[in-house]
């Protein structure tokens, strides 16, 4: 039975300050390593230990103990495993495909730059959602019961009033109960709140935007300096 591990990531980064750095140096200059990976390369499929160890010449101990640090290091990857008929578990083991960039001074702090204004961003989203929440919440909305009854009120009205049209009172009143409903009527008009909550997140995403091009142009002014 064959079971699939997990995919790793396409990008390996390393500063010149890490250890890591050495750690590959040493990998890639180790003659069995060489060989394990120009093997891995060559063959894809069902590629175990004790396959390697025969088709190299290479001590089981070796092949072993080089894929261990290969794997640490992220150079070789696990992508399938099945077990012996002992019950014993046999990695598949194959080229980890990635792009390894050595990095220089300094430059391995910008993804923890990004981890760490990540919360700020997100509490920047949750806190407009909220503002725009209360707005909502807060703005006027009309009743679907007042109104018909406002114009109801000044149909049944109009006709008792212009009976007789002669009169001049009589007009005014006509004209000043649909003036009325008309105003009750606007009053009650749904306006759209403004967008406060949209605002806030610009102003969040545009401040973080703001403090990544500080930072940048102060780098490039100290490396200018040294």
């Amino acid at each position: 039975m064959l079971t699939m591990a997990k995919k790793d990531e396409t990008f390996l980064l390393v500063s010149l300050e890490e250890n890591k750095a050495k750690q590959l140096a040493q990998l890639v200059s180790n003659d069995s390593c060489r060989k394990i990976l120009e093997f891995l390369s060559k063959n894809t499929e069902r590629v175990t230990e004790s396959l390697i160890a025969r088709e190299l010449g290479i001590p089981l101990p070796t092949v072993h103990y080089n894929l261990k640090n290969l794997l640490a290091a992220g150079l070789v990857k696990v992508e399938e495993f099945h077990y012996s008929p002992k019950g014993k578990e046999v990695n598949h083991y194959s080229l980890a495909n990635k792009f390894i960039i050595i990095a220089p001074t300094g430059t391995e702090k910008l993804p923890s730059k990004l981890r760490s204004l990540l919360p700020v961003l997100l509490a920047s989203v949750i806190t407009g959602g909220l503002i725009q929440l209360y707005s909502y919440l807060r703005s006027p909305i009309p009743s679907p019961a007042t109104l018909p009854g406002v114009f109801d009120a000044a149909v049944k009205s109009a006709p008792a009033l212009t009976a007789a049209p002669e009169t001049a009172l009589q007009e005014a009143a006509v004209e000043a109960i649909r003036d009325a409903g008309q105003a009750q009527a606007k009053a009650y008009t749904f306006v759209l709140p403004e967008n406060i909550a949209l605002w806030f997140v610009i102003g969040a995403v545009f401040a973080i935007a703001a403090f990544f091009l500080f930072q940048k142009i102060s780098e490039m002014r100290r490396e200018r300096g040294s």
